[in-house]
This record gives structure tokens, sequence and C-alpha cells, in this order.
């Protein structure tokens, strides 16, 4: 039916991020982890826009109670599948999938990498504000640390610098 071939694509879709997931992560946990996964999503965002529109489409569908089933069961596997690789806190985890949905939506409205404006100057500091932690942050020597850590691009230090300042602050308490 229309309905399983709908339900098989959202399965792949989210098997393809959980595997990019898996490929980023490797060697790595905690914060590091997570920030490999972070920065991989948004890459996949900007890389496929079907990816994209499943990703929306499949939270449109869910007022059929079997796609919300399989969506349900996916985003389940995917939340533990993070957990299991990161350690990551459920706090943790809550912000990570909370910006991974903030970037659908600047991805879907042409925010950030569409022809013309888009409002682009205004996406890009949200997105900045996401990989940069540039809200006022007291802990300087997270901040220190990140431009001394081996990143691969100054983007993916910012992240991981934000990542760990997260985990810090949660081994806190």
């Amino acid at each position: 039916t229309k309905r399983d071939l709908f339900i098989a694509a959202v399965q792949r879709g989210v098997e393809r991020i959980r595997t990019e997931f898996s490929r980023v992560a490797e060697g790595k946990y905690g914060a590091e982890a997570l920030a490999a996964m972070g920065e991989a999503y948004q890459d996949l965002l900007l890389q496929d826009s079907e990816l994209l529109g499943m990703q929306m489409q499949q939270f449109a569908a869910c007022h059929d109670p079997e796609v919300q089933a399989a969506v349900r069961r996916n985003m389940q596997e995917l939340w533990q599948h993070v957990e299991n690789v990161t350690g990551a806190p459920i706090e943790i985890r809550v912000d990570f999938f909370a910006k991974g949905m903030l970037c659908n939506m600047i991805a879907a409205v042409g925010g950030v990498g569409a022809g013309g404006d888009g409002g682009a100057p205004m996406w890009q500091s949200i997105i900045d504000v996401m990989q940069n932690d540039v809200a006022p942050n007291p802990d300087a020597d997270a901040d220190a640390e990140a431009e001394d850590a081996d990143a691969g691009s100054p983007r993916e230090a910012a992240y991981a610098a934000y990542v760990e300042r997260a985990f810090a602050s949660f081994r806190q308490t």
C-alpha cells in the first residue's frame, strides 16, 4: 500500500541518519561524538533536500496511527542510539534533538543556502548561536580548550566546545 511505502521511506531516512551518526562518531564518545553527530546532521540536511522533506513529512503524517507508530519507534531507536554512542544524559540529548528540529525548520524555509536573501542574516545568526554558543558564557576555559582542539573545521571545533561545556555543566550537578 501507499502507507507501507511511506513507512518504508521514513525508515530508510532514519536509518541513513543513524548510519551517518555511527560513522562520524566511530572511535569517539561523549561530547566529541555528539559534536560530530550534530555537524553530520547539518551537513546531511544541506546535501539532501529529499531527506529533509521526509523528516518533515513523517511528522506531518502522524495523524495516521500506523505512521505515528512507525515514526515513534524510529525516533525512539534514534534517541537510544544517540544515548548508546555518546553516553549523553537526557538533558544533553533533549538539547541535541531540539536543535536538530530547529535545523529542520531553518532548512525547510530556505533560511540558509537558498537563492536570494531568504532572511539569511537572521537564520545565520541562529545557526551561529547553535554552533558557536555565542550567548554570554562565563566558561572561557572551554573556549580556550576548543581553540586548542584538533578539529576538522572551525565550525566543528566551536560546536565541540559548546557540547563540552554542556557536558561539564551536568557533571557538576
